[in-house]
């Protein structure tokens, strides 16, 4: 078997991060700060959260977290009231199924962990009303059969909420994608999409699209970057410094936000923006 050509695993990558003084924004954006357990509170408080939680059921049922990561998810999930299990097939105790257990415990919070990916979760053991998958589905080697496998765990009637995953717009975009993502160089775990790819494999795998979201269309795909400091960093640019931020607050405003989402998101073509989809089990 060849050798990787990237330095670091997943966990190595993250921890170099959390280590560099430079990057310590971006390891709070991420929610890798450290002690863990605040920067899953963080994130429960979060509008992405606030965001995602007016997408599920008012009525917590069972749900499944893919790709939980260092279970920031299941973690608020739990504290809203579902019965939560956590799929992640990392050991990390940083990043990955140990990091989601002693969360669990220090929280007190009833969590399963499954070790593993989703195709080790037999259909018996399926059945959930709700699966979120928060940057994880342009991880899949095989979106098709990853979409088809969640189709598999969902109840008939059930929802998939998907967020935070990267599109290109065409396939010469990718290693432009590559080079500007922070972490890629480090440990080569990063992917990207076209917005038809990923909605293919919702179809194929028998999903009814309920609802899509462009980068700027909802707050779960860009925060924790309000939109006006986005607009302005994007300002400051080619104006000056105070000119920008008035401009990038003004059209940041609750008044003018929907117009300024609606139209950034159609002129966005930036390699890796995001891309969130809500679907449903044909009852």
């Amino acid at each position: 078997m060849p050798a990787s050509p990237y330095a670091m695993t997943w966990e190595e990558a993250v921890q170099r991060m959390i280590e560099d003084p430079v990057r310590q924004s971006l390891v709070k954006d991420c929610y890798f700060d450290l002690p863990q357990i605040e920067a899953v509170q963080r994130f429960a408080g979060s509008s992405e959260w606030a965001s995602v939680l007016s997408k599920l059921p008012a009525d917590p049922g069972r749900a499944l977290d893919v790709g939980a990561g260092n279970g920031l998810v299941s973690y608020a999930l739990a504290q809203s009231g579902w019965a939560v299990t956590a799929v992640e097939p990392d050991p990390s105790s940083l990043v990955g199924a140990e990091s989601v257990r002693r969360l669990a415990s220090a929280a007190n919070l009833d969590i399963e962990v499954v070790e593993g990916f989703s195709q080790d979760i037999s259909t018996e053991a399926g059945g959930y009303d709700t699966i979120l998958a928060r940057q994880v589905f342009h991880h899949a080697p095989d979106i098709n059969a990853f979409a088809a496998d969640l189709a598999r765990l969902l109840k008939p009637g059930g929802l998939l909420l998907t967020w935070r995953d990267h599109v290109i717009s065409r396939p010469s975009d990718l290693e432009a994608f590559f080079d500007r993502h922070p972490l890629h160089r480090e440990y080569g775990g990063e992917n990207a999409f076209l917005l038809s790819q990923y909605q293919s494999a919702l179809d194929q795998a028998g999903l009814v699209t309920l609802s899509r979201w462009r980068h700027f269309d909802d707050i779960m795909n860009y925060d924790p970057q309000p939109l006006a400091a986005q607009l302005s960093a994007r300002l400051e640019q080619t104006l000056p410094p105070w000119l920008s931020r008035s401009i990038g607050g003004l059209l940041g405003s609750s008044a003018l936000r929907p117009l300024t989402q609606g139209c950034l998101s159609a002129l966005d073509r930036r390699p890796g923006r995001h891309i969130a989809f809500l679907a449903r089990k044909p009852a």
